[in-house]
C-alpha cells in the first residue's frame, strides 16, 4: 500500500479542493467537477490515469481570477514539493540561447528553450536570479524563499545555466555574445523612460531591502514606510478560465 500510485486518490483530493474553493467564494461561486474518467476503469486494478473535468463560475471576474489561481496553487505547490521534472525535454539541437535578464520573462524564455531540447544561458546583473519575484514583491507575498526554490525546479529540466553579476553593456557586449554559437536572443521585460525607471527602482529598493536582509530588526522601517504608504497595491492573479467542455 505504501508504494501504490493511485491516480484516483489524487483527483479525489483535487474534487474536494474544488468543492472548498466554491465554498470560499459562495453565494455568487460554482465549483464543479462535471465529469471523471478512470482508467484503466477495471475491478482491482489500481488506477493509473484519471481524468475530469473542472468548471469554475462567477459573474466577478476578479473572483473568478482568485478561484482559478487558488486551483493552480494547489497543483503548483504539489510539483515543486515533489520535485523533478514536470515536462520531458526534448532531444538537444545544438544550438545555445543567450537571454538577457533572469526575471519572470527571461526565466520562463530559458524553460521553453530548454523544453525545446536547446541550451540556454541567462545573464543577470544582480547576485541572485529572480527579477520581480526576488527583489521587487513584498516578502509576505512570496514566503519561504519561494523564488529561488521555483528557479532550482526550472533547473531540473537541464540545459539551463544562470550567470549572475553580468551586466549588457558593462560586463559584455551583444558581439561577445553571438560569439557564444549559433542563436542569441534578446528579452526584455518592459520599455520605459529614465524617469519612470528611477521610480520604478526606488519602489522596490525597500522590498529589495527586507528580502535580502539576515536581521529584519536591522532594517530601518520608518521613512521608507511614509514614501510607500498608498503605492504597493497587491495584483489579482492571472488564471485560465476551466471551462466544463475544455475540462
Amino acid at each position: 500500500m505504501p508504494c501504490r500510485k493511485d491516480a484516483l486518490l489524487g483527483a479525489s483530493r483535487v474534487v474536494d479542493l474544488v468543492n472548498r474553493i466554491g465554498l470560499d467564494n459562495a453565494l455568487l461561486a460554482c465549483a464543479t467537477v462535471g465529469m471523471m474518467q478512470v482508467h484503466p476503469n477495471s475491478r482491482n486494478v489500481i488506477p493509473g490515469r484519471v481524468f475530469f473535468t473542472v468548471d469554475f463560475r462567477h459573474p466577478d471576474d476578479a473572483v473568478l481570477a482568485r478561484m482559478d489561481a487558488a486551483l493552480q496553487r494547489y497543483a503548483t505547490d504539489w510539483v515543486m514539493t515533489k520535485g523533478g521534472p514536470l515536462f520531458q525535454r526534448a532531444p538537444e539541437t545544438g544550438r545555445r540561447v543567450a537571454i538577457v535578464g533572469a526575471g519572470p520573462a527571461g526565466l520562463a524564455c530559458a524553460y521553453r528553450l530548454a523544453l525545446a531540447g536547446h541550451d540556454a544561458v541567462i545573464f543577470d546583473a544582480r547576485t541572485k536570479p529572480g527579477g520581480l519575484n526576488e527583489y521587487g514583491s513584498a516578502a509576505y507575498k512570496t514566503v519561504q524563499d519561494f523564488a529561488q526554490r521555483e528557479i532550482e525546479w526550472l533547473h531540473s529540466i537541464g540545459g539551463i545555466e544562470i550567470k549572475t553579476g553580468m551586466a549588457l553593456g558593462r560586463d559584455f557586449t551583444l558581439d561577445e555574445l553571438r560569439k557564444l554559437r549559433r542563436g542569441v536572443r534578446r528579452v526584455r521585460s518592459g520599455q520605459c523612460t529614465p524617469t519612470r525607471a528611477r521610480r520604478r527602482d526606488e519602489r522596490g529598493r525597500f522590498h529589495r531591502t527586507v528580502r535580502q536582509a539576515d536581521d529584519l530588526a536591522n532594517v530601518p522601517v520608518g521613512a521608507r514606510r511614509r514614501q510607500h504608504r498608498g503605492r504597493c497595491r497587491g495584483a489579482e492573479p492571472q488564471a485560465r478560465r476551466h471551462d466544463g467542455d475544455d475540462g
